[in-house]
């Protein structure tokens, strides 16, 4: 039998990827189980991360179900016609405006009184549009006094400015404007060509509004019949502003939840420790992934039951309310939610990775999550005018990606489409370029660049330099910024690392020992911190008997262990490293040297004493002298030790000596005298020879002499200090000085933390915007700067949005239409002149019942009926052999009424001249808005006048 023939070189192969597969397993089932139990220590996080969207919603679908709610909606079942409104109603719905009805004419008495409040402008001035104008105010019944005539539209806009201001804003103004264009003299042109330029908001820079709401809109003109739907009272669009805002705040404990757990772990070196495990980067943020997904999932599940379930009226018990989002897929919404929450973990990924301290980082989270909707829904609130590159642009922040996601979906509900999964490519209104189909693409698109751009921080932060890891948050922050982090460290020449002579705190660093080879480290973090003397003892004996066989590094807050364990030891102040060597050096050029450790009774004679001292040893310096102990420092010169040591101990009765003792610098002086260096300040052995001593626990120097030390250095305790030295006591601040003192200092360690919390300061001032309750001194001047800055600058963009630009009222305006005519035998002339005003694309049919053509249109199909059947006309046989001329439009695009009108007057104007060379060409120019009155207000009295003044003309029977 061949043995070579058996394939055994691929058992260890299937093995090895099945251990592989199973250790990736046992890892991530490691890290769900470490989430799990973060969530059951924090439950209560967890808790509110689930209420607070239910609560939300919860709140959406109950004021749909109260008694009498006006968010109610109901069903329409039977088709919606209008009744004729003849010219003379208009008229004198017209006239209520400035005057009233008189004998069926308008009149208006006391205006002389009111001049500034009603004005009619013309221009340019001559007979012909003085003419016209007299007119126009001899048929509303105005005084021609009113007439002001212009030279130019900017001229008119300047009267009309000065106007309102001389105005009086309480009481209702009624301006009209016309200019007409290229007039060669006097006489009527043959193409009229005029701006008619009326006050109020007529929405020249729209078609169609784009949140619509189903059914007709509520003009007071005869509008095209509407099939049966169902009225929501404007709730698609309030659900399209404000359900964006609902889901924001409902993922807002996902930021400080998920933010501060990933940069704990970073701060703590847990995720160091983690890794070291042999968990991989990327599975360490795979786990934090699911730590979040989980609850993205079941909260996209309840905002989309909330969003979709019908409920019963409280005051119907026979039907059902429909869901809010009443037509779009319910699979497709939770996919939308689940996708928005996918890019926000992500994008709280990427906040994560600039900070390391998770207070700061919580804080910063929570304000940007925020800021990323608010600023730019503030400054993008004219999504009409927004380019298609815009709006993608800004889909790169998930809350606005779900914000335009809302709009989008209003259009379609408004449509009574709903976006279905048929129709994501299609957009919710024709003059818009956003499809729900880009902006779940760009969904996808924020989380891979998330994801990437959090992969790149964190490979660069492993290869950066590493005294750029121990910086502060704010230095931190701006890591990604810096040179060296993208291009990484130089390496220093070997000239550089050694030629440091120059720089004063070389000589701290004792050179390194030769001989040595490179070998594996074994690095222990204060091993014996917590333990009793007798573990701490086996600890290091443990460590001293590995000490010759491998190189430990130990970290330790013992001084005493640093001294027994340490071959080398470096000292770190202030974040850095101050200073390293062997004990031995560092003790020479830190410490003391030998200390002389002197405790005396209280009848000692300090004088005495001291002379004593330097009889033996003249270059003696005192350190210290309090509560009956003395300190001094001797010279390096140990030969005169023993002499010393002999005088003071013969002399021990008579000087009054308790106790003498000699000791060599501990490596806990060490320290802190390193601090001292790192403050700035020398160590002891590189001082001036002068005697340094310390009084009433404030240090002082004294010169060697003996007769300073005698008089300096005197025997108290805190006793005689706060009782019998009266001088002492005189000197001490008190009362209003005492105060300011204390206030100074408290300014002072203020002024400190801020500078070295200066990134804490800002967050504090911009919550204080956000939060107006905190305490006043939080409020500082920076949030009235900026609110402020804020009201400025909307009264800019208000003022700027206010001002509507020029619309010609024509077809050109729509992609293509279809209308119709009604016309008695005895009008068709006239019909044919009306039909010639249409071509391709702009389609128009003759009728036998205007209202049953009108309604099998819409039945075929609602959404080009209603925004593609723009106007109708009929011409009737009226009483008295007069012509009823009827007007109708559609109710949905803003222009339609004005459209219509244009084109009645030039059938008109073309059957009583029979000539193809006369027209009127009427152009809607608002007049600029009166900036004292508010936005709401004019909207209102715009659509109240735009039914009446542009398109009443030809509306009676």
């Amino acid at each position: 039998m061949d043995l070579s023939t058996f394939p055994r070189h691929r058992v260890p192969e299937a093995t090895g990827s099945n251990k592989r597969r199973k250790s990736f397993w046992r890892k991530l089932l490691l890290l769900m189980w470490k989430n799990l139990l973060l969530r059951r220590r924090h439950w209560l996080l967890t808790a509110f991360e689930i209420l607070l969207p239910t609560l939300l919603f919860t709140l959406l679908v109950t004021i749909r179900v109260l008694p009498d709610s006006s968010f109610i909606p109901h069903f329409v079942d039977h088709n919606s016609t209008f009744d004729v409104t003849s010219e003379r109603e208009l008229r004198e719905i017209f006239c209520n405006e400035y005057g009233v009805m008189v004998g069926g004419k308008c009149s208006s008495p006391w205006i002389e009184k009111l001049p500034a409040q009603r004005k009619i402008f013309y221009g340019p001035h001559n007979n012909f549009t003085a003419g016209v104008a007299n007119y126009l105010a001899d048929s509303l019944g105005i005084t021609r006094k009113v007439l002001s005539p212009v030279s130019s539209n900017e001229d008119m806009d300047v009267m009309v400015d000065k106007s309102y201001f001389e105005a009086d804003n309480a009481l209702p103004t009624f301006y009209v404007g016309l200019y007409f264009n290229d007039l060669q003299d006097d006489q009527p042109p043959e193409k009229l060509d005029y701006f008619l330029r009326l006050s109020g908001y007529w929405f020249t820079e729209l078609i169609y509004p784009f949140l619509q709401i189903p059914g007709p809109r509520n003009f007071k003109t005869q509008m095209y019949p509407y099939p049966p739907y169902v009225q929501d009272n404007g709730m698609s669009q309030f659900y399209g502003s404000s359900l964006p805002l609902f889901v924001v705040l409902s993922l807002v404990l996902l930021s400080p939840s998920l933010i501060k757990s990933v940069v704990y772990e970073k701060e703590t070196g847990v995720r160091e420790l983690i890794r070291l495990m042999g968990l991989s980067g990327w599975l360490v943020w795979f786990g934090w992934f699911l730590h979040s997904f989980v609850i993205i999932l079941l909260v996209s599940s309840i905002m989309t039951f909330f969003l979709k379930v019908e409920l019963m009226p409280a005051t119907d018990a026979s039907g059902y309310l429909p869901a809010i989002l009443a037509y779009s897929d319910p699979f497709f919404v939770w996919v939308l939610f689940v996708l928005y929450g996918i890019c926000s973990i992500s994008f709280c990924f990427v906040i994560s990775t600039f900070f390391s301290k998770p207070t700061m980082a919580t804080t910063i989270g929570i304000l940007i999550w925020l800021c990323s909707y608010f600023i730019p829904s503030t400054l993008m609130y004219d999504y009409n005018n927004l380019s298609q590159t815009a709006k993608l642009l800004s889909c790169l922040l998930p809350n606005m990606a779900i914000t335009w996601a809302f709009k989008v979906m209003a259009m379609f509900e408004g449509r009574t489409l709903g976006i279905q999964w048929h129709n994501v490519w299609e957009t919710g209104n024709p003059r818009d370029e956003l499809t729900p189909a880009a902006i779940l693409l760009m969904m996808v698109l924020d989380t891979f660049l998330f994801l990437f751009l959090v992969s790149s921080f964190a490979q660069r932060r492993q290869r950066a330099a590493p005294e750029t890891r121990t910086k502060d948050v704010a230095t931190d922050s701006l890591l990604h910024l810096q040179r060296s982090y993208w291009c990484g460290t130089q390496p220093e020449s070997v000239t550089s690392s050694t030629s440091d002579s120059d720089d004063p705190t070389s000589h701290y660093f004792e050179e390194e020992p030769e001989g040595l080879r490179p070998g594996i480290v074994v690095i222990l973090d204060e091993p014996s911190s917590g333990l009793d003397p007798e573990s701490r003892r086996w600890v290091w004996d443990v460590v001293q008997g590995e000490r010759g066989r491998r190189t430990i590094l130990v970290t330790t807050h013992h001084m005493e262990e640093a001294d027994v364990l340490g071959d080398r030891v470096a000292i770190m102040a202030s974040g850095k490293v101050v200073c390293a060597g062997s004990t031995f050096f560092l003790k020479n050029k830190f410490g003391d040297g030998y200390t002389l450790n002197l405790v005396v009774s209280q009848s000692c004679d300090a004088r005495k004493l001291m002379e004593t001292c330097r009889k033996e040893m003249p270059s003696i310096k005192l350190l210290r002298g309090q509560g009956g102990e003395y300190t001094a420092i001797l010279p390096q010169d140990t030969a005169k030790f023993a002499p010393l040591l002999e005088s003071l101990s013969r002399q021990k009765q008579e000087l009054q000596l308790r106790h003498i003792g000699l000791s060599l610098t501990s490596m806990e002086k060490v320290f802190l005298r390193v601090g001292e260096v790192a403050a700035g300040e020398p160590p002891v052995m590189s001082r001036p020879q002068s005697a340094i001593g310390f009084q009433n626990g404030n240090s002082y120097e004294s010169l060697n002499g003996s007769t300073s030390i005698a008089k300096d250095v005197v025997f108290y305790n805190s006793q005689r200090h706060l009782f019998s030295s009266q001088n002492l006591v005189d000197g001490r601040l008190a009362g209003t000085r005492l105060l300011a003192q204390r206030i100074k200092g408290f300014l002072i360690k203020r002024i400190i933390y801020f500078k070295r919390k200066w990134l804490l300061l800002v967050t504090q001032m911009f919550n204080s915007i956000n939060y107006p309750v905190l305490p006043p001194p939080t409020q500082a001047l920076l949030p009235v700067l900026v609110t402020v800055a804020c009201l400025l600058m909307d009264a800019n963009l208000a003022s700027s949005a206010m001002r509507q630009p020029p619309l010609e009222l024509n077809l050109t305006m729509f992609p293509y239409s279809q209308s119709f005519v009604l016309s008695d035998p005895s009008h068709d002339e006239l019909a044919d002149a009306y039909k010639s005003f249409f071509w391709e694309p702009y389609k128009v049919n003759s009728t036998d019942n205007m209202d049953a053509t009108l309604l099998e249109e819409g039945e075929k199909d609602i959404f080009r009926y209603r925004e593609n059947n723009i106007c109708s006309a009929e011409f009737l046989d009226g009483e008295s052999g007069k012509t009823a001329m009827r007007m109708r439009y559609q109710s949905i695009p803003f222009h339609a009424p004005g459209i219509s009108t244009s084109i009645i007057s030039n059938a008109l104007l073309r059957f009583a001249t029979n000539s193809t060379n006369h027209s009127i060409t009427t152009t809607n120019y608002p007049l600029p808005p009166n900036k004292a009155l508010t936005l709401p207000v004019r909207q209102k009295k715009s659509n109240h006048r735009f039914s009446i003044v542009t398109g009443g003309r030809h509306l009676g029977g």
